[in-house]
């Protein structure tokens, strides 16, 4: 197991070349390149199942990539650990959505929160339970993941992009080492290029958008189960960023679990006793197992 022992040694971000799955080997049924709406070709998504699914919970994936790296997409995704979960009995969908490029903030939210609603849409299609919804994502992802988790009765992420009849709320999430204060992630970078591309403008400009982009905000409304998960050794986002939030929605009395991964920084987390914990997570917030 990967395991670093001095900060030096820990790249910025650690970007892999994921492990591939034979679906048809592991007995899943696999739909690619799903759309859920038709605003943009990025909005589509894979869905795998077990085959002759039904009502089972699903588990939305959502990749990182600083909310603008074309290189990391839906495919950028754990597949060996995401296909035992479905063995579990659930279904599982990676989504693809809107870049900084293509879009500004809120863009990218609007478009999860439209996957959400796509499927609850199309739950017996695809044996899918619709009260029974999570969510995973790393880095960037991780942000959208938690945003998602926290802004299930904010109108104003909603969007355009269809299904507006259900809901985009979700039952569970597990955010990867996310930013939840995104104004202190915008001061920490200096308010880059990217945040000025992601925002639309400065952080002079643009700070009430900026703040309400950060999970942070939404801390003490009542939240769902969630599992955040951070390396002790991240150089990109600070690892207080997790702990603060976890905090301050624990103060107010919200079901928020920690995850702190001694000797890892930002990027995938290698040893199976992390997936293992994800797998438990889901199947008890919800299957209504161990």
């Amino acid at each position: 197991m990967l395991f670093y022992k001095k900060i030096e040694e820990v790249p910025i971000a650690r970007v892999i070349e994921p492990e591939r799955v034979d679906w048809d080997k592991e007995g899943l049924k696999y739909w690619e390149h799903v759309p859920y709406s038709s605003q943009s070709p990025r909005q589509y998504m894979d869905i795998w199942a077990p085959e002759g699914a039904k009502d089972l919970p699903v588990i939305i994936w959502i990749h990182g990539g600083g909310w603008n790296d074309e290189k990391l997409t839906e495919k950028y995704r754990p597949e060996p650990e995401m296909a035992r979960l479905s063995k579990l009995g659930f279904v599982c969908a990676s989504i693809e959505y809107r870049l900084a490029k293509h879009a500004p903030f809120p863009a990218q939210i609007e478009d999860c929160k439209c996957a959400v609603r796509f499927l609850r849409a199309n739950a017996e299609k695809f044996g899918i339970d619709p009260n029974k919804i999570g969510a995973w994502g790393e880095s960037a992802g991780g942000h959208l993941t938690a945003l998602l988790a926290v802004t299930g009765n904010v109108k104003e992420f909603e969007g355009k992009g269809g299904w507006l009849d259900q809901s985009s709320a979700i039952q569970a999430a597990v955010p990867w080492y996310a930013p939840y204060d995104m104004v202190a992630s915008v001061q920490q970078a200096g308010g880059n290029e990217l945040f000025q591309l992601l925002f639309g403008g400065t952080i002079e400009e643009k700070k009430d958008l900026i703040w309400a982009a950060s999970p942070m905000k939404y801390a003490g409304d009542p939240l769902p189960p969630m599992l955040l998960m951070h390396g002790d050794m991240d150089r990109l986002v600070p690892t207080k960023q997790t702990l603060d939030f976890y905090l301050a929605a624990r103060e107010r009395g919200n079901p928020v679990e920690l995850c702190i991964v001694p000797g890892q920084g930002h990027g995938f987390f290698d040893g199976d006793i992390f997936y293992e914990r994800i797998g438990l997570f889901f199947c008890r917030v919800l299957k209504g197992e161990y």
